[in-house]
């Protein structure tokens, strides 16, 4: 939702209103978030920039085998 600029050293990732970034940890702490951009950086990010959308990559369907007792 809004642009964040890293500071340098701090393992931080820089983001642009409208990146599509995949989580990779929501349980970092104090607001922050680790993820993955389009540009394969990756980064911390402060959690209350971003908006969660539902995944775009479709789950493979996986033929389900009979039980049989």
């Amino acid at each position: 939702m809004y642009d964040f600029e890293a500071q340098g050293g701090t393992g931080e990732l820089s983001i642009i209103s409208g990146d599509i970034l995949t989580v990779i940890r929501t349980d970092v702490g104090d607001g922050w978030w680790e993820g993955s951009n389009t540009r394969g950086e990756s980064g911390l990010f402060p959690e209350a920039y971003v908006e969660v959308r539902k995944s775009s990559t479709k789950q493979p369907k996986v033929p389900l085998k009979p039980v049989y007792n």
